[in-house]
């Protein structure tokens, strides 16, 4: 099998200043420090990671990114709206550094600081899958527990309760479903994608013009670790969890 040598990987990182859900999000205070430290020490520390770059529209991230030794490339206004894509972020990055320094990378790491629990051993997982020849893109996911597994989802269609699965027959609109009535019965593993770690080839993202590739690798982590940040209830998760950790 063909590895590829990669070698110039870089992270981005979106960090604008708008967030509706929790006001500054990015620079809230997570066990006393800003939620977005946890994902620029963790860049940091990956020897993988040749450069961590955030993008932010907002001068006051800017300043604390730098402070924690990133570097920063400063996000148009018009790129830092409610409509703005992830990807349009990575592709003005991407941008400014071919056109200010003729640097163009191999690999691309998106992290979003929403998700502040990575591990080495994640990056890891993730470099290695990418150096075989059959993956051009690389997305960290988590199982779902069996109580959200597609096969117990319900609908409720015109006021009866109603699966998804096996509604071919009509007389059968639950109990089809039902039959894998014990968790151990379930036919198959489902996945949730947690918003930690994207990785993908800078030719895949030039292509195709998003960061999933035409062939995406899992890279699997735990629940514990898969918080997404979107709420004050996901803060008050991850404080649990950091504590956790110092009892341990």
């Amino acid at each position: 099998m063909k590895a590829y040598p990669y070698k110039k990987v870089i992270a981005i990182i979106p960090a604008r200043g708008g967030s509706k859900g929790v006001p500054r999000k990015n620079i809230k205070l997570l066990d006393g420090k800003p939620l977005v430290h946890y994902t620029i020490k963790a860049s940091l520390e990956s020897p993988i990671i040749s450069r961590t770059i955030v993008s932010t529209d907002d001068k006051e991230i800017k300043n604390i990114c730098l402070d924690y030794g990133a570097e920063v490339i400063d996000r148009p206004p018009d790129l830092a709206l409610d409509s703005s894509t992830t990807e349009e972020a990575i592709s003005h990055v991407l941008r400014e550094l071919k056109t200010t320094e003729e640097y163009v990378p191999d690999l691309v790491v998106l992290l979003q600081p929403t998700a502040p629990f990575r591990h080495p051993s994640d990056f890891n997982q993730a470099f290695q899958k990418m150096r075989e020849e059959k993956y051009d893109a690389a997305m960290s996911v988590t199982e779902l527990d069996a109580h959200y597994h597609p096969y117990w989802i319900k609908e409720v269609v015109a006021g009866e309760v109603v699966s998804p699965y096996g509604n071919e027959n009509p007389e059968l609109k639950i109990l089809e479903a039902e039959k894998y009535y014990q968790r151990q019965q379930l036919p198959q593993k489902y996945y949730w994608k947690n918003g930690s770690i994207y990785m993908f080839t800078y030719e895949s993202f030039r292509r195709y013009g998003h960061r999933y590739g035409t062939c995406t690798a899992p890279i699997f982590i735990d629940s514990e670790r898969s918080i997404n940040i979107d709420s004050e209830d996901d803060f008050d998760r991850a404080e649990k969890y950091l504590k956790k950790q110092k009892n341990l």
